[in-house]
């Protein structure tokens, strides 16, 4: 992870979101990234939300995954 990113997150986070929501299906070609990502998150203690789904980066995944992210930020 670059210099800048975990700077620009040290920032977002100190902001405290309401909502830091990460899903991706288990055969995304991001999945092992998204692992190295997940730790970096941990490592912080930042808070997030965490789904993971069957399948990989498609419209099928994306549909449901905004209709559920719809819902979490309507609240």
């Amino acid at each position: 992870m670059s210099d800048q990113v975990a700077k620009d997150l040290k920032k977002m986070f100190a902001n405290k979101p309401v909502l830091y929501w990460i899903v991706i299906g288990k055969t995304d070609f991001l999945f092992k990234q998204n692992e190295g990502y997940r730790k970096y998150l941990d490592k912080m203690q930042y808070p997030y939300k965490y789904r993971e789904t069957e399948g990989g980066h498609i419209w099928k995944n994306w549909r449901i995954y905004l209709t559920e992210f719809a819902q979490m930020i309507f609240k």
